[in-house]
């Protein structure tokens, strides 16, 4: 301890984090405390595995046995390389085709597109062993019944290494990275380095400042005027509610955008938690013909965007110094809060007046606080800031149970933080309602005209979660009646369909179960309801688009597993192409006809498929029911045990209130 890398470089680093610590004022260190303790957690469990869920966390790699892990569905096995090939036409690997084995209830992978994973090899007749093998990472980019595509995080330049050979088979699992939470823990403590006043701002030790003096450059249409102007006037930050269908992101987001850009000095970063949110912003900037850069990894953004990735302008780039000039004259730049955060020397080159965060009530504080608290120079690299979203939909995703993420610290509720697993949008608006009908405040506005769904679609969650104060604009899909005239009289389903916007079909329990978050029955016939809306739309002339047309939810992995088996089992064109997932995933999408079976054989699996579930002024706000039902366009199938689901009240109410249909009528359904 009396080297010179520890007298001169390392103990000042050390003894300028601890100092910043314990001069912390006591509200500052509490919020600070009770945070890193929150991420230190989620870490561990990230590690370690949650007890409230089977195989889970990185360590079940050597943990769990394969038999486990196939239970869990978190073993992809006995697949077989079918193509390599390189981005570039060399003879390295980029990607890789495998073909998937012919499953069986008893192999139930549960994958999707995005994921990041963990590739190896292993001899047939033997068990995969990721601990005995050479590992490669990739993501998913691509996966159907019969193939997987990965896209390698590293190009492996020897093409042997995944050379065919008879009896050598390949398995996936997954994988996980440090770095996110590297981020969380720096992203925390940014708080306590933050300037006073943001810091101030963001602890509710001062108000926010409004200036009713700016007045707009543009015209908005008349329906966002007010909307533009309030988001205008707010010097510090503001809250845009949108509900379901409601245009958050085409109508709030882009109008705010407009707005600021009229200002010379104007420029914005535009921010949100997934890629796919940041792609649907990006298609937006592109149709609205505003030029931008993104910051995000190649791997994960879709090509129509690539040309206007950071990295792909450095390659076209001179020299550094007229990157530099690329990225601090952008007046728009967009990125996810992982690579943003990552990517915190943008802020020692810039500045930006606003920041417009969207699906911002899905985004935890720990994410935000660091690009929040990013300083440029002795200023805040973030002028003001706009929190879009919506926190009767589904929050973030967070390993912790409610008993380990409650906040019990007086100091902490007094500036509306009771739990850590809560959003900053969240605590904002608890802060505006404290005062007064947030509706009413000048930093909240609240859309309440949808122009997603049919009014009969959107009545219950109209009525049950948002006080009947989310009314059509109305478009034309949403006045005009059921479009199917033709259809086969003698197929039950079809019959109903061409009839009844809402319906819900009954299904007893299974006698015999592979597993609880499999319903065999459920998923037959939910495969035997996507045929018929695949037959009324031929029969009736209307194209069956398979992003638009029909979406199915399931709470279950491994339900979306033998959904998909029967459905491919059909053999229908475009119909084994349908989006078949779950809640969570389905969240910002929207289909014309949306199924949703709720899959569960026991009722201790309601306390699962109702956790999302909170009161407010005496109402059951149940976020996951809430995003399912506010999916479909112009229809919506519930499939379920109707005396299972009866034992939650809201659950209850709306079996009440949906068309139920006979279980005779099904008998011959399937």
């Amino acid at each position: 301890l009396s080297s010179r890398l520890w007298t001169e470089f390392k103990r000042p680093v050390y003894e300028a984090v601890l100092n910043t610590i314990q001069q912390a004022d006591p509200l500052a260190a509490a919020y600070f405390h009770r945070m890193m303790t929150f991420v230190a957690r989620e870490h561990l469990l990230a590690k370690i595995g949650s007890p409230m869920r089977e195989a889970s966390g990185f360590a079940s790699l050597w943990n769990s046995s394969s038999e486990e892990k196939k239970v869990a569905g978190n073993l992809f096995a006995e697949l077989q390389i079918e193509r390599t090939w390189s981005d570039d036409g060399s003879d390295s690997v980029d990607r890789l085709l495998l073909q998937r084995p012919q499953e069986t209830h008893d192999y139930l992978p549960n994958y999707r597109s995005g994921d990041i994973v963990l590739l190896y090899s292993y001899h047939e007749g033997q068990e995969p062993d990721v601990r005995s093998a050479i590992v490669s990472r990739a993501y998913i980019l691509e996966i159907s019944t019969s193939h997987i595509l990965l896209q390698l995080r590293a190009t492996q330049r020897n093409a042997l290494f995944f050379r065919q050979e008879a009896g050598r088979l390949w398995a996936v699992e997954h994988d996980s990275t440090e770095s996110s939470f590297t981020a969380l823990y720096r992203s925390v403590f940014s708080l306590l380095t933050a300037t006073p006043e943001r810091r101030q701002l963001l602890l509710a030790q001062r108000e926010p400042r409004v200036d009713t003096s700016v007045r707009l450059r543009g015209t908005p249409s008349s329906d966002f005027s007010q909307l533009v102007l309030q988001a205008m006037q707010a010097r510090d930050y503001f809250i845009l509610i949108g509900p379901p269908g409601t245009g958050k992101t085409s109508f709030g987001l882009m109008n705010i955008l407009r707005e600021e850009l009229l200002n010379e000095e104007g420029s914005v970063l535009l921010i949100s938690y997934t890629n796919r949110a940041i792609d649907e912003i990006c298609s937006k900037l592109l149709e609205a013909g505003l030029p931008f850069l993104r910051i995000s990894s190649s791997q994960v953004c879709p090509e129509a965007y690539r040309p206007y990735l950071v990295s792909e302008h450095a390659r076209t780039c001179q020299s550094v110094a007229e990157l530099r000039r690329e990225l601090t004259e952008a007046r728009i730049v967009v990125g996810t809060t992982t690579s943003l955060t990552s990517q915190q020397s943008l802020f020692s080159l810039r500045s930006f007046s606003l920041a417009i965060i969207d699906e911002a009530s899905q985004i935890l504080e720990q994410h935000l606080m660091g690009l929040l608290c990013a300083r440029h120079g002795e200023v805040d690299a973030i002028g003001r800031f706009c929190l879009i979203g919506d926190h009767k939909q589904l929050p973030a995703v967070v390993q912790q149970e409610p008993s380990e993420s409650v906040v019990d610290d007086e100091m902490l509720h007094s500036i509306g933080l009771f739990d850590c697993r809560e959003s900053l949008f969240q605590r904002l608006l608890r802060l505006q309602s404290s005062l007064g009908d947030a509706s009413s405040s000048p930093f909240v506005f609240r859309f309440t005209r949808q122009g997603r769904m049919h009014p009969e679609v959107a009545q219950f969650a109209a009525t049950h979660f948002y006080e009947d104060r989310l009314h059509p604009v109305p478009l034309p899909h949403q006045q005009q009646a059921l479009r199917f005239p033709s259809f086969d009289a003698a197929d039950p389903l079809q019959s109903l369909l061409s009839r009844h916007r809402v319906l819900f079909l009954p299904v007893e329990r299974p006698a015999h179960s592979v597993s609880p978050k499999v319903n065999e029955a459920e998923a037959r016939l939910i495969a035997s309801i996507a045929r018929a809306v695949y037959s009324l739309y031929e029969q009736n002339g209307r194209p069956f688009l398979p992003d638009q047309t029909l979406g199915i939810i399931v709470p279950y992995r491994h339900q979306i597993a033998v959904v998909r088996k029967h459905i491919a089992g059909f053999g229908l064109e475009g119909l084994d192409a349908i989006t078949v997932d779950t809640v969570e995933r389905y969240q910002g999408s929207q289909r014309d006809v949306i199924v949703y079976g709720f899959t569960i054989q026991m009722p201790h699996q309601l306390d699962f498929l109702c956790a999302q579930s909170f009161e407010e002024e005496g109402h059951t706000i149940d976020r996951r029911l809430n995003v399912a039902l506010t999916r479909a366009r112009e229809q919506m199938v519930l499939i379920g045990n109707p005396r299972l689901l009866a034992l939650n009240p809201l659950l209850a109410s709306l079996l009440q209130e949906t068309f139920t249909v006979e279980a005779d009528l099904l008998q011959n359904a399937n």
